[in-house]
């Protein structure tokens, strides 16, 4: 067998492979001898034809079996006696049977040699958690507003500004033709796509009014039927509900707690863990961002295919999961796939740097460790649930890989300086 690796990049290779022509003779005799024990050729007892007859016959059968064999072996030899490393599986790119013999070329993507050139004595920036008074205001408004009420307006109230309006229209016309009558609309005054002219005719209005406006439609609204025409309406106002939020104390109330202040302190501490848990994301981010630009390496570009492909197909089903056909919201996945790309390749020289920092600094994590984690994470439900825990392989397996990747973080973190700002 000869044997030629041309080095395509740092992990890419292309493999050439000759196996000699009396070899390949050889190999596909054999295979249709095997084949002729029970070839079945017409006006011959099964397995009783003539080998000329087999080999005429089979001999395309042969040579396959002969390459598909042939191809994992020359293949497996080359890995084991080069240490080749395999990120994915080989492909295959050509095959022939020839006059040298049988040859065939194939590409090898293998995982990066990490080189830790710097990974001590960095600096990090990191962001600093600050909640403002007005953030912790606007959280109190939207829970305000999520415990109101809608009331009708006493007879002879306006209408003001924020309020549902019930209107029965009489007549619609765009460009003076008769589009619609006598039909009921809801206009919530809150929405801000509410039309100028109409926001207008409403505000100060009272039930039992009759209203005619012209709308001038804009030149880019969405129903291109519409766009840049002119729009009459007529309509009564049939009723007019108002939002009734709660006060302090009722707010408080509905809470469980005695006072606003303490829902303020309940917010202000959920607004510093959210942001908290941003400022982390975005500060592990930066770190092995730096890390990867001060021990550059290639990652396999299958590999990156494979993940981008992985994290749009999580999408499809998240959106799946939410009730949603992802095949009828129109998008691109391709493109999604492309644009996962990115993100897919700083992911995996994240891991291929946690495994190197592990190695290097001999960074393991023990199963009394991960024992103990599992008893913190399962340890107050009853043993009959907490065994299928501890018993389960993928559970253990990820927390092992999520317990060595904190206590390398870590160790990266406490060799370099972080500063905040």
């Amino acid at each position: 067998m000869k044997v030629n690796i041309e080095d395509l990049s740092t992990v890419k290779k292309r493999v050439t492979v000759t196996l000699s022509k009396e070899k390949v003779d050889e190999e596909l005799k054999n295979e249709l001898l095997k084949i002729a024990k029970v070839a079945q050729i017409k006006g011959f007892r099964k397995g009783k034809a003539p080998f000329a007859m087999v080999e005429k016959v089979y001999m395309p059968e042969a040579m396959e079996r002969f390459a598909d064999r042939a191809i994992r072996e020359s293949l497996k030899t080359v890995v084991d006696e080069n240490n080749l490393n395999l990120a994915v599986s080989p492909v295959v790119e050509s095959q022939n049977f020839g006059d040298e013999g049988f040859v065939f070329n194939a590409t090898l993507e293998i995982h990066p040699r990490v080189e830790l050139k710097k990974y001590k004595g960095l600096t990090f920036k990191k962001g600093k958690v600050n909640v403002t008074d007005e953030e912790i205001a606007e959280k109190i408004e939207e829970l305000r507003k999520r415990l109101g009420e809608l009331k009708d307006r006493e007879s002879g109230e306006h209408c003001e500004d924020g309020d549902i309006v019930e209107i029965l229209v009489q007549k619609y016309e765009v460009d003076g033709k008769e589009m619609g009558s006598n039909f009921h609309e809801s206009i919530d005054l809150s929405k801000k796509e509410i039309f100028p002219e109409i926001r207008e005719a409403l505000i100060g209005s009272k039930v039992g009014e009759i209203k005619e406006i012209k709308i001038k439609y804009p030149e880019d609204i969405n129903d291109e039927n519409l766009a840049s025409k002119e729009g009459l309406v007529s309509f009564e106002v049939k009723g007019i509900k108002r939002h009734v939020y709660p006060s302090d104390e009722v707010l408080a109330e509905k809470n469980g707690v005695n006072s606003i202040d303490e829902i303020k302190d309940k917010i202000k501490s959920e607004l510093i863990s959210g942001k908290q848990a941003e400022v982390d994301r975005n500060f592990r981010k930066e770190v092995f961002r730096i890390l990867a630009e001060e021990n550059s390496f290639e990652v396999p570009p299958t590999s990156i295919d494979e993940l981008a492909y992985k994290m749009a197909e999580d999408l499809y089903n998240t959106y799946k999961r939410y009730g949603m056909d992802p095949d009828k919201l129109g998008l691109d996945w391709a493109n999604i796939i492309e644009n996962y790309k990115g993100e897919a390749e700083r992911s995996l020289k994240q891991q291929y740097l946690i495994k190197a920092i592990k190695e290097a600094e001999n960074l393991d994590v023990s199963e009394e460790e991960v024992e103990e984690k599992l008893e913190q994470l399962f340890g107050n439900i009853p043993d009959a649930e907490k065994i299928k825990y501890f018993q389960n392989s993928n559970i253990r397996n990820n927390l092992y890989v999520d317990m060595v990747s904190k206590k390398v973080f870590d160790f990266i973190v406490s060799q370099n300086n972080v500063v905040e700002e």
